[in-house]
């Protein structure tokens, strides 16, 4: 093995040994896994130990094999006794507000467990690299890990030579709420190639139609996620005065499709690549 890519492994574990929080419980093979959000359950699978995993929230759905593995309740709300009558070796999830007083009854339990801090698109390909190790998987997880960094290599190869898409990513529309600066979809933008017109506010704020048209995007973007059973096109006549936006009036309202774009998992360089041929559709066209 090359010493790079020892000495990554080695720094690899070391990092999943800080990430794993051991609250005195077995130091063996971990052979149970509950994962509490869907990004942990799709690392999980992609570093080969999908066939580990005995329970999973609510919200868990990819890969479609995820969804035959017992609900332990939602992301935010996951059932404590739930998940201690399953008898897990570890513990896996995403930080979220209640972090990290809602898996202390877990550590308390003596089970490990792994909550990696993701804010960042890198922190994605950490924290598999971390979770590759802690799960005896580290070979796989890098090939995982090269794989996202060369998809989004290959996106900007493809787009660092256009103008930036003048763009707005909303998650809802009643009311507007908008990807901000600072946040995971924010830099999924840039990394596509777009300006992200949403400078304050915070990471999710909300927008009134005065603001998003004072912003007059020329790409709108629904991630609302199938919230809404219409079309962008169809929720922008709905809200008066939205039509006068650029992006209306150009058609180019477009509707995000799938989870690998706002989910930090291992499926993040495709949802790169999904944002940017929504942004620069002709360099992504076939010949």
């Amino acid at each position: 093995m090359p010493e790079k890519t020892t000495r990554r492994a080695l720094l690899s574990g070391l990092a999943a040994l800080a990430a794993c929080k051991d609250a005195g419980g077995s130091k063996g093979p971990i052979e149970r896994i509950v994962s509490t959000s869907p990004s942990t359950t799709e690392m999980v699978f992609a570093v080969g130990r999908g066939d580990s995993l005995v329970g999973r929230s609510s919200f868990c759905d990819y890969p479609p094999e995820a969804q035959k593995i017992e609900v332990i309740g939602g992301f935010s709300n996951p059932n404590l006794e739930r998940i201690l009558a399953l008898r897990p070796d570890l513990v896996c999830g995403e930080r979220g507000p209640s972090w990290p007083g809602s898996i202390a009854p877990i550590e308390q339990a003596g089970i490990r467990t792994f909550f990696p801090p993701i804010d960042r698109v890198s922190d994605v390909s950490k924290a598999i690299e971390e979770l590759g190790a802690l799960l005896d998987r580290r070979d796989r997880a890098l090939e995982v890990t090269r794989a996202i960094t060369g998809k989004i290599e290959a996106v900007k190869r493809l787009t660092e030579s256009e103008t930036r898409v003048r763009t707005v990513m909303l998650f809802d529309w009643k009311p507007l709420v908008a990807a901000g600066p600072g946040s995971f979809p924010d830099e999924v933008i840039a990394l596509a190639g777009g300006e992200n017109l949403v400078k304050s506010g915070g990471q999710y704020p909300k927008l009134s139609v005065e603001g998003l048209i004072t912003l007059d995007p020329d790409l709108v973007i629904d991630g609302s996620a199938g919230a809404y059973p219409e079309g962008p096109e169809v929720l922008v006549a709905t809200i008066p005065g939205l039509s006068a936006l650029r992006a209306a009036k150009s058609g180019k309202l477009r509707r995000l499709e799938g989870t690998s774009a706002i989910r930090p998992g291992p499926r993040i360089g495709e949802g790169v690549e999904t944002v940017a041929r929504l942004l620069y559709p002709e360099r992504f066209a076939s010949p």
